[in-house]
């Protein structure tokens, strides 16, 4: 029947424009990786593809003097025209519910890598950290977790004289005594 033609045909042109809404993945992307997540925005048929985490490594050991920390990641990839800018956090869980840091509104950084300084962090901690890629219009998915350990924080008292004091005669060669620093 000519209703049931028109249905098929109606159905046709349905796939065929979703099909074409699709949006191919750009070339040259990772996508074997298990931090190539990708969100593709329903609205626009954008894809944003997640940032990867480059340093410092995976549970990397860090002395609390070496701060401050770079956070650096391969950049994200859209399928869209806009702009992408970086959302950076970090925790002191991996699920991420105490977040100590956030850095928003990063812009992507030159030659395929972005980076972020963090503000000084406490010593003696474990913290994760993971970046999510956005444009103007929609938010990509986290990065991977990585972790990083920050060593304790050395703090020396101030070393104190002993002796001679207060004006004493010293006789040569001279001893100064001091008391040990905590």
């Amino acid at each position: 029947s000519d209703l049931g033609v028109a249905a098929a045909a109606l159905l046709c042109a349905a796939t065929l424009a979703c099909q074409k809404a699709s949006p191919v993945r750009p070339s040259g992307v990772d996508t074997a990786s298990a931090d190539a997540a990708s969100v593709t925005d329903a609205r626009t048929g954008v894809t944003i593809i997640a940032a990867r985490p480059a340093t410092p490594a995976a549970g990397a050991q860090i002395g609390w003097t070496a701060q401050p920390i770079t956070l650096t990641v391969t950049n994200g990839v859209t399928t869209g025209s806009a702009a992408l800018t970086y959302t950076f956090e970090v925790s002191t869980d991996s699920a991420f519910g105490t977040i100590t840091q956030s850095k928003a509104g990063i812009a992507a950084g030159a030659g395929g890598t972005t980076s972020v300084s963090l503000d000084k962090l406490a010593g003696s901690k474990t913290y994760y950290w993971r970046v999510q890629v956005k444009t103007s219009t929609a938010s990509g998915p986290y990065s991977a977790v990585r972790s990083f350990v920050v060593g304790p924080e050395v703090q020396l008292g101030t070393p104190q004289l002993v002796g001679p004091i207060g004006g004493a005669s010293a006789f040569t060669p001279v001893q100064l005594t001091g008391k040990n620093i905590t």
